[in-house]
């Protein structure tokens, strides 16, 4: 495995693998609508290349092949990771986390934090965070969600 720098030829794969891993993992915890809402079947790319270009993630790849990614703002704020839905449990998620840890050190940071959704709050209490509040009306595309504000001390 290596992680490397996001290059904006990556977008329209990292697109394809939050579609996947929302319609395939999320869809255990979330309604057919949230997920419709949360990964469209049409979404504008060039809106997406900028959320990418503005996050500047880490992309995991294993044998050339991108299976995860994920950003740590300056703020220490988590807001995308994922790891592909075919590539879960493989130990992918744990590796991408503690990059994070270390970047989280090397910056200086005292606390990390993420919104984390129903079914990746097991995955950050595993590696050490704790909820600080549960948001239950967090809206995407008119559709309510629940997630869980969580952090964790460096």
């Amino acid at each position: 495995m290596s992680i490397r720098r996001y290059h904006p030829d990556d977008a329209e794969t990292l697109w394809e693998l939050v579609f996947n891993t929302v319609h395939h993992i999320n869809s255990r915890d979330y309604s057919d609508e949230q997920i419709k809402a949360w990964a469209p079947a049409e979404y504008d790319m060039n809106e997406w290349k900028e959320e990418l270009c503005d996050k500047q993630p880490l992309v995991l790849c294993l044998e050339g092949k991108i299976c995860g990614y994920a950003d740590l703002q300056n703020n220490g704020h988590i807001n995308h990771f994922f790891v592909a839905h075919d590539r879960q449990r493989e130990g992918k998620g744990s590796y991408l986390i503690k990059r994070l840890f270390s970047k989280a050190q090397d910056m200086g940071l005292k606390e990390i934090t993420v919104e984390a959704s129903i079914t990746a709050r097991p995955f950050f209490e595993h590696h050490g965070f704790s909820v600080v509040r549960e948001e239950k009306y967090a809206y995407l595309r008119g559709q309510k969600f629940t997630l869980f504000f969580m952090k964790k001390k460096l």
